[in-house]
Parts: C-alpha cells; sequence; structure tokens
C-alpha cells in the first residue's frame, strides 16, 4: 500500500486543497454543494496522480542515477512501467467518471486542460525558460477555477492575482534553492540566481498587496491581521526551503511543523471571520 502511495503522491493533493477557495473565501463553506466540490478534489487529485506516474514514466532512466529519487515505485523496480501504464489509465478513466458527479460538463474542460498542459510541460515546457514558470503557475489558478466551474461561479480577480503572485514566489524560490543545489534539471542553467532573488521579491510584495485589497474589500475589520500570517507563512517557507534539497513545497510544508501550524491558524482564522461575518 505505501508504494502504491508514493505512486501516486498522496502528499501532493495538498496543492489540490486550492479547489476549496471559492467556496470558502465566498464564505459557502456550508452550503449543500459541498459534496460537489469533495468530489471534484477526489477527481482532480487522481487525474493529477496519472501525471505523476507518466512523469515518473518518462524520467525513468534519469531519476535511477538520481540518490532520492532513485527510491521512486518505478525507478527502484518496485512497480514496472507497464503496470504503472496500465494504472495510470484506469485512474484516468475513474476521474473522469468521478467528475460526472460534480454536476458540471463544462468542469471537464478544466479537468483536461490540466492533464494536457502537464503533458506539454512533462514533454517540452519545463526545458523552455520562463514557460516552465508560465505553465506552473497556469496549474495553479485551474485548480481554483475547476472549483469554481463545479458551483458555477467566478473568481474574483484580485484572488487570482494573489494566487499568481503567491505561486511564483514559491517557484521562483525552488528553483533558487535547486540552483544552490546544483540539481540536474536542464532548464536550471538558463536562470541567473540573483534575477531570481530579485522577482521572487518583487512577486512576494505584488501577491501581499493583491492580498490586502481583497482583505480590504471584504469589509471585516479583524480581516487586516491576516495579511501577517500569509507574510510569517511564506518567510518560514523562504527559511525552511534553502535548508531542502530542492525546496518542494509539500516537503517543506510536512516536514516543518511550525510552518504547518501557521497554515493551520491561518485557515481556521479565515474560514471563521469569513463564515460569521459574511
Amino acid at each position: 500500500m505505501k508504494t502504491y502511495l508514493e505512486l501516486f503522491r498522496v502528499k501532493h493533493y495538498i496543492k489540490n486543497l486550492l479547489i476549496f477557495t471559492t467556496i470558502i473565501f465566498g464564505a459557502d463553506l456550508f452550503t449543500n454543494d459541498f459534496y460537489k466540490i469533495l468530489i471534484g478534489f477526489i477527481s482532480f487529485s487522481l487525474m493529477s496522480s496519472v501525471i505523476y506516474i507518466i512523469n515518473d514514466i518518462i524520467d525513468y532512466e534519469l531519476d535511477k542515477k538520481t540518490p532520492v529519487k532513485k527510491n521512486k515505485p518505478i525507478s527502484s523496480g518496485k512497480i514496472s512501467k507497464d503496470k504503472a501504464l496500465k494504472i495510470s489509465i484506469l485512474i484516468f478513466f475513474l476521474s473522469l467518471i468521478l467528475n460526472y458527479f460534480t454536476c458540471s460538463l463544462f468542469s471537464y474542460l478544466y479537468l483536461l486542460a490540466y492533464f494536457l498542459l502537464n503533458l506539454f510541460y512533462s514533454f517540452y515546457g519545463k526545458n523552455i525558460l520562463y514557460l516552465d514558470l508560465l505553465l506552473i503557475i497556469t496549474f495553479y489558478i485551474i485548480r481554483i477555477d475547476y472549483g469554481a466551474m463545479i458551483l458555477n461561479v467566478t473568481v474574483s480577480l484580485i484572488l487570482n492575482l494573489t494566487v499568481i503572485f503567491g505561486s511564483l514566489y514559491l517557484i521562483l524560490t525552488k528553483r533558487r534553492v535547486e540552483i544552490e543545489n546544483k540539481k540536474c534539471r536542464k532548464v536550471l542553467k538558463k536562470y541567473d540566481k540573483k534575477r531570481l532573488r530579485i522577482f521572487s521579491i518583487i512577486s512576494l510584495i505584488l501577491m501581499l498587496i493583491c492580498y490586502v485589497i481583497w482583505c480590504l474589500m471584504q469589509h471585516i475589520k479583524y480581516i487586516m491581521f491576516t495579511p501577517i500570517l500569509v507574510l510569517l507563512i511564506f518567510i518560514r517557507y523562504d527559511k525552511e526551503a534553502k535548508k531542502s534539497l530542492d525546496g518542494n513545497l509539500v516537503d517543506v510544508l510536512l516536514n516543518d511543523k511550525i510552518l504547518t501550524l501557521i497554515c493551520i491558524l491561518y485557515g481556521i482564522i479565515i474560514i471563521s471571520l469569513l463564515e460569521l461575518y459574511l
């Protein structure tokens, strides 16, 4: 079971919590449509597992030569490439079937766009300077808009911008850590470390500005304390990412209890404020 959990990259489902953005920030957490979002989360997570499996199959030879990645289920030989491919096909169709129960046919557009863009990223986009960043940011936005489509609502521009600049900061920080640790990703040779640092600072500032504007738009007195927590989250991530091998967001989050606690605290506070005052 542990091997299959690693193959599916279940811990990376944390990133798919962005699907709940609309239902949380729209103050509709306890709506009757919550089950649709929950089904959508499962469907989207399975689709993301398809991508992870395909990536591991593509990077099979490279992963075998990497100290950490050589222990992955496929590269270590615990699961054969043929079996992994069959599993990916199975859960691909399972994802599509589950998505039907979200009662939103248009959500298929986002689900399939996520799949196809990830394939493009895996085979081509990840080796192109800046395009790799743009594609990863797009994956974050797709998660939010996928959830919004299920609920048949729109995401505010300012909230989308907050996520765009926030995800850009996380990606740029990850790239800096990868360069420092001399990772073998081809595109890293094209990046300049100092320029990445400058861009990451700018993206963090823009993210905070957008988030503060969103808070002001809510007209909730105590919500203006939450930007402090958001800033602490990103500062803590920046510090802990430098200690890791590749600055992976999920690994850093799960390995640092303080960062995890701050994120949980922020979640409790923002949900409480929005549900009580809106």
